[in-house]
């Protein structure tokens, strides 16, 4: 059925059939989450990336994590030439 969501294929990632996913990007440094949607062809707008940057760390000059404001580990890589990060 168009719309409806099926079982996760990994924690944290919810898919519907059109396959836009939704991701949950956590920073345990400052105990905060997020979650953002990626386009089916499994990018992200620097936009978005910033978003959740901010929601995840917002002091200024912090280290505890990457572009995307997540630890640990960064699921997101970029920028493409496009301007777009990839979610991997």
């Amino acid at each position: 059925m168009p719309g409806r969501h099926s079982e996760p294929a990994l924690p944290g990632v919810a898919e519907t059939e059109d396959t836009v996913k939704t991701i949950e990007l956590r920073n345990d440094f400052h105990n905060t989450h997020t979650r953002i949607r990626v386009r089916p062809d499994g990018t992200v707008s620097a936009r978005v990336v910033s978003r959740a940057r901010r929601t995840l760390c917002g002091c200024n000059g912090c280290t505890c994590s990457g572009a995307d404001g997540s630890r640990p580990g960064s699921r997101i890589v970029g920028p493409t030439p496009s301007g777009d990060f990839l979610v991997l």
